[in-house]
């Protein structure tokens, strides 16, 4: 008799509409709206994020960290708004950019970032860079900052000799003019190799003030949130709380049509479409409701 039941149940689902988009329809709706959200977080490489760059300072030092910054393939680095607009991304445009939403972070180069030397060690002073993050995208920041310190290692070999030279003059009673000139000679040369053959070695990445370079993030969209991470959890689960209360309103109504409490109401004036559209606007009111309270 299994085979018998089976097909009993097999008949009663087909002639069951509302059962029929629960078991089928409404499994697809869920899964292509997680897989939408979720997009590309099973790829097997990260996604570059975009960097837009303005270049305030306009030195030979800063140039050289874009070049190094453009040939890392982790990077989508952009420093202009598009190819139709050839004038370079200024440190206002920057700005605009992440709070549009055309790029994930922008890097902000400040005028006298060339002159200032690499000094080592926490608190040294060297020299600084201004990260503009959005807070949807809390990975590039972080990526970003630690890709600028491997930039620098292997851009800017000359600025790295001249904040050793620097201390070795401090703390050894200082040099000669004739020490000085050869040593200036020296790293005048590594600069025209340096620009000549490219970034190249593999430079160790680090973070934040402790790196080569101090790198100070500032959120743009979270800057007035004490935490802003709650609102984008919050967007999240509300999109799940939205597909149970879509998923028990498909419950109540089988239930309407198994109590024949559809049929007592389609005996009166009331259409099907009116009983669905009132219960539409019912179900986006209520959701309405939920996402207001819960931001």
């Amino acid at each position: 008799m299994i085979g018998p039941v089976a097909r009993n149940r097999v008949m009663n689902l087909l002639h069951d509409r509302a059962a029929l988009v629960l078991s089928f329809v409404l499994p697809i709706a869920f899964f292509s709206i997680f897989a939408s959200i979720f997009a590309g977080s099973g790829r097997a490489a990260t996604r570059r994020p975009r960097v837009a760059v303005a270049d305030a300072d306009s030195s030979a030092a800063s140039r050289r960290l874009i070049a190094a910054l453009q040939a890392e393939p982790s990077l989508a680095l952009l420093t202009a708004p598009s190819a139709d607009h050839p004038p370079p991304f200024t440190p206002e445009s920057a700005e605009r950019a992440v709070r549009v939403g055309q790029v994930s972070v922008a890097l902000i180069i400040p005028k006298g970032f060339g002159e200032t030397p690499i000094r080592f060690g926490p608190g040294a002073g060297g020299p600084k860079v201004l990260v503009l993050a959005d807070t949807s995208d809390p990975v590039a920041p972080q990526m970003l900052a630690g890709l600028l310190q491997k930039a620098a290692m292997n851009a800017m070999p000359s600025a790295m000799a001249r904040g050793g030279i620097s201390e070795i003059d401090r703390w050894s009673g200082g040099l000669t003019a004739d020490q000085k000139a050869v040593m200036e000679r020296r790293l005048e040369e590594l600069d025209r190799s340096t620009t000549a053959g490219g970034a190249g070695g593999a430079g160790g990445t680090g973070g934040g003030a402790g790196g080569l370079i101090a790198v100070e993030t500032r959120d743009l969209l979270g800057e007035k949130k004490k935490n802003p991470s709650v609102a984008l959890l919050a967007s999240g689960l509300g999109v799940m709380f939205l597909l149970f209360s879509a998923a028990g309103a498909g419950g109540a109504l089988i239930e309407e049509a198994e109590s024949g409490t559809i049929d007592r109401i389609l005996a009166t004036r009331v259409t099907m479409g009116s009983l669905m559209g009132g219960k539409l606007l019912y179900l986006t009111g209520l959701a309405v409701s939920q996402l207001t309270l819960m931001f």
